[in-house]
């Protein structure tokens, strides 16, 4: 082995005591070098077509935005999203809004392109020379989107390999199995209820988001609904991200191409060669599927629940008694959110350089929608 690695690994339990007993002044922004964000989108209406068979709200008319879009609520939530970030990151990013200093993604879904466009306002409020109009204190800020049938980073389900290996998942003997059995009540009262024989897991979850979000909405749920929601459907959702990412082959096909992009650009800071070299800031606009499957492949947190509108993961690289490494962050909105992480085999200050041993196997070696 090279002398000089093997020296830098020898020294890591030494950084790592360092790191654990370092002054509170040390906890705050003052160290921050980057960061990345990826949130969930704000409330919003049923999907068309999602809402089973005798909803008593099935009507379009229900949703005067239309299906899958965001609610006026749901725009809130990501504006005051947009505000916590602006209020955390102060003076990290400045008031005046550059091209250079953040790049800006969405997956190529209406209701993650308005939520990202709704965190901005929250972020950037217009100040200095960037006031265009002293009676709209808001400025445009632009994004970028992959089609959603070829986004292997924030929506790879539409990648043939991707897709093809979820289905794998559910069609396995053992997993059918073991969710047919263990939800065997809950199919049953559903399937009974809605005319619907035999709902598959996809077909459940989806019947279980509808659930929330007429309850989000403020309307009467069907009288039946009672016998299946929040609970089990709930921790059949959650069993979800888990099965998602149960094996090192489904963290990398469900969360291991956006992983990948965040260790490159990282590497790239450190390293000098980040282009633009003033950038401070990525941001995505995603889907509860990448929060909950995030947060399961890198064993950071225990999901009790789906991930809530406007849930949020922080990646901060802060630089520390001269070592870069990671602090991450999960907002869920419940009593110490933002919840401090810390992945199995590191603090919540992480070194790079570990960091990314430590979740290396999960990192596809291939690119695009290409199997991994």
């Amino acid at each position: 082995m090279n002398l000089t690695i093997t020296m830098k690994w020898a020294l890591l339990p030494v950084v790592l005591v360092l790191v654990l007993n370092l002054p509170k002044s040390t906890s705050g922004t003052s160290t921050l070098k980057l960061a990345h964000v990826i949130f969930r989108h704000g409330n919003r209406n049923p999907e068309k077509g999602s809402i089973w068979p005798g909803n008593s709200y099935d009507d379009e008319s229900y949703y005067p935005e239309g299906p899958g879009q965001l609610t006026n609520k749901g725009k809130l939530t990501e504006y005051n999203l947009g505000k916590f970030l602006r209020k955390r990151w102060d003076s990290f990013l400045g008031d005046i809004w550059n091209i250079n200093i953040q790049d800006f993604r969405s997956t190529g879904v209406n209701r993650t392109k308005m939520s990202g466009v709704t965190v901005m306002a929250g972020l950037w409020p217009p100040k200095g020379s960037n006031v265009w109009n002293a009676k709209l204190l808001w400025q445009p800020i632009p994004y970028n989107y992959e089609s959603t049938d070829n986004d292997p980073l924030l929506y790879g389900f539409g990648c043939p390999s991707i897709g093809s290996s979820l289905v794998e998942v559910f069609n396995d003997p053992e997993i059918s199995s073991y969710l047919n059995t263990k939800y065997a009540d809950a199919i049953k009262i559903v399937s009974e209820n809605t005319g619907v024989l035999n709902p598959s897991t996809d077909t459940l979850i989806s019947y279980f988001d509808v659930m929330k979000v007429q309850e989000d909405l403020g309307f009467k749920l069907d009288s039946w609904v009672e016998q299946v929601y929040p609970e089990p459907l709930n921790s059949l959702a959650v069993e979800y991200y888990n099965i998602l990412t149960n094996t090192t082959r489904s963290k990398q096909i469900f969360s291991g191409n956006f992983l990948k992009k965040i260790l490159a650009d990282t590497k790239s800071f450190i390293d000098g060669t980040l282009s633009p070299s003033s950038r401070k800031l990525f941001v995505y606009s995603a889907h509860d599927i990448n929060i909950g499957t995030i947060l399961t492949s890198l064993n950071a947190y225990t999901l009790k629940y789906t991930p809530p509108y406007g849930a949020t993961i922080i990646f901060e690289l802060h630089q520390i008694l001269g070592i870069y490494g990671f602090k991450l962050f999960y907002v869920d909105y419940t009593f110490g959110s933002p919840h401090p992480l810390s992945i199995p085999g590191c603090s919540h200050f992480c070194p790079f350089d570990y960091f990314r041993t430590l979740i290396n196997d999960i990192i596809p070696t291939t690119d695009g929608c290409n199997d991994v």
